[in-house]
């Protein structure tokens, strides 16, 4: 008889992977949430999961040999289109920083939150609906909505832009990701405690979540329509990830 937690949550776990995703479309797997959702698809070729990736990444270590792998330029809606017929869920984990900021060159467009994070969440919505695909799965981030500068507006614009595609949504906002490498933002966890005395669900949302946890929340929201229409933030993450 199992009384492991910690060895039933694994078997929960390594089922839910066998569990069969609809075909699911995903961009950004390379980065850091992509990376920690990659261990929990389906790693057999076919229409189950397809891995878009712009041509520079798509020629690299372990993509080029990943059969899942679709070199495809993601700001081309023409080009998305037919990667993405036969897709139910598109699942868009791309995004940038100014520090990852740079120029265009002769083969690649200029890394920028006008091509990285509005840019491409456009152009795989519009491409999703002429290809047929029913829902869109978007990692934004949390308090964006009032919030000044660059880098909330390309957001809110993002999300905008899935929103008005005629695709069901789900926009996904958790507060810091924290993990490996990424330790240092779950310090201010510890700024927050006093305020979940007065404010538990605004505290809730703004405690960091580790990308493991979001990873597995993003997957848990491909297999379900539940949430469709809803804007999730922190606390509702941190329940569909069971952490």
């Amino acid at each position: 008889m199992l009384d492991d937690p910690g060895r039933m949550a694994d078997i929960a776990e390594t089922a839910e992977k066998d569990a069969a995703l609809p075909p699911t479309a995903i961009a950004g797997i390379s980065g850091y949430t992509g990376l920690r959702l990659l261990p929990m698809l389906p790693e057999s070729p076919g229409g189950d999961v397809r891995l878009l990736m712009r041509p520079s990444t798509a020629r690299k270590d372990p993509w080029r040999t990943d059969p899942r792998t679709i070199s495809v330029d993601l700001l081309d809606e023409k080009a998305l289109e037919p990667a993405l017929r036969g897709v139910e869920v598109i699942v868009c984990l791309v995004g940038t920083t100014r520090a990852q900021f740079r120029d265009a060159t002769a083969t690649e467009p200029a890394v920028s939150y006008e091509n990285v994070d509005i840019g491409i969440p456009r152009a795989l919505a519009r491409a999703g609906k002429k290809a047929g695909c029913k829902r869109f799965v978007l990692l934004s981030s949390w308090g964006i909505e009032s919030s000044p500068g660059a880098y909330p507006s390309a957001k809110r614009a993002a999300e905008d832009a899935v929103k008005t595609s005629g695709l069901a949504w789900v926009m996904v906002r958790p507060s810091f990701i924290v993990g490996e490498g990424r330790a240092a933002p779950k310090a201010l966890d510890v700024v927050w405690a006093p305020v979940r005395l007065f404010a538990k669900g605004f505290a809730d949302d703004a405690r960091s979540i580790d990308a493991k946890d979001l990873a597995r929340a993003i997957r848990r929201l491909t297999l379900s329509n539940e949430w469709d229409g809803q804007t999730l933030a922190g606390r509702t993450l941190h329940a569909l990830a069971g952490a």
